[in-house]
């Protein structure tokens, strides 16, 4: 109930002036009613005394045209900004790690505490720009990470405090420069260590071919952290093998392109898979298959 009371009540006439007026008020009340004509019983003569000098403190105040100030002082619960990094990084799983796993368990924890703390808790995700998605409709993690626009949408929505839950890796933009201000708190995911892997980072091919005639399409893979190892690399068409090459990885972030060419056999549009098959221990099997189609005409 203290919050309908106000915390202060100020005049703005001094309170000794109050003091002074209604003293001579009460004085000149009794002055006019020491005698009266003809001569009334004292209680009658206190009345009148009390009524007049009420009637005089009252005018004399109402002259010095009196204020009164209320001050009242709502407690505000404090809003604390979740913002999630939903980029493409986000997502990595592999065998030592599974940063969206880890995420959702780092969100909820936060969650609990801000309910325990009755703090209001918007929830924000970024990549490249700052949006409002609910969870349950987001996409898989995409796209690159800006933390300057994210930033920048900070300054101007003007928030108490901040918690940013990320991987860290900016992709796009520059880096903020933001002082200890106490406002802004990181929460980091993911390992810094870079593991061991083999991936499929691109292929080059025509979008259109001829049925029977050779195609060539250019398959550009990376090794990080192998200093030498083998993999298989495998076009099939549908579901059937069709070319099949052996890749020789001699050092740490070695790139290399390998040329399959091949004829085309049925008319229409053909779906294609790339797989990489490494002979070596590889973290992340995810980025090791790349899917490509091509309008085959006679």
């Amino acid at each position: 109930m203290t919050e309908y009371f106000p915390e202060l009540i100020q005049f703005n006439i001094p309170f000794i002036f109050f003091l002074l007026i209604f003293g001579l008020s009460a004085a000149s009340g009794f002055w006019f009613y020491r005698f009266t004509n003809p001569q009334n019983s004292f209680l009658v003569r206190l009345l009148l005394a009390s009524l007049r000098s009420l009637l005089l403190f009252l005018v004399i105040i109402l002259i010095l045209n009196p204020n009164i100030l209320y001050r009242f002082i709502e407690q505000k619960p404090k809003t604390v900004a979740l913002f999630i990094d939903h980029s493409a990084s986000m997502g990595l799983e592999n065998t030592s790690e599974n940063r969206q796993e880890a995420t959702d368990k780092t969100v909820a924890t936060i969650r609990e505490v801000a309910l325990k703390k009755n703090l209001k808790m918007p929830t924000f995700y970024f990549n490249e720009a700052v949006f409002t998605t609910p969870k349950d409709s987001l996409s898989k993690p995409f796209g690159l990470t800006n933390f300057n626009n994210l930033e920048k949408f900070i300054q101007k929505n003007n928030l108490d405090q901040v918690i940013i839950v990320s991987d860290g890796v900016r992709t796009e933009g520059i880096v903020p420069k933001v002082g200890p201000t106490g406002k802004i708190f990181t929460i980091g995911i993911g390992s810094t260590r870079v593991a061991q892997d083999v991936a499929i980072i691109n292929v080059d091919y025509n979008p259109v071919v001829y049925r029977a005639k050779d195609t060539k399409i250019n398959v550009h893979i990376i090794s990080k952290k192998i200093p030498s190892g083998w993999a298989s690399l495998q076009l099939y068409n549908g579901g059937r093998l069709i070319k099949k090459k052996r890749a020789h990885f001699s050092g740490d972030d070695t790139e290399q392109e390998i040329t399959f060419i091949y004829k085309p056999e049925k008319t229409g549009l053909q779906k294609f898979t790339v797989k990489l098959l490494p002979e070596v221990p590889d973290a992340n099997s995810k980025n090791n298959m790349y899917v490509f189609t091509q309008k085959v005409i006679k």
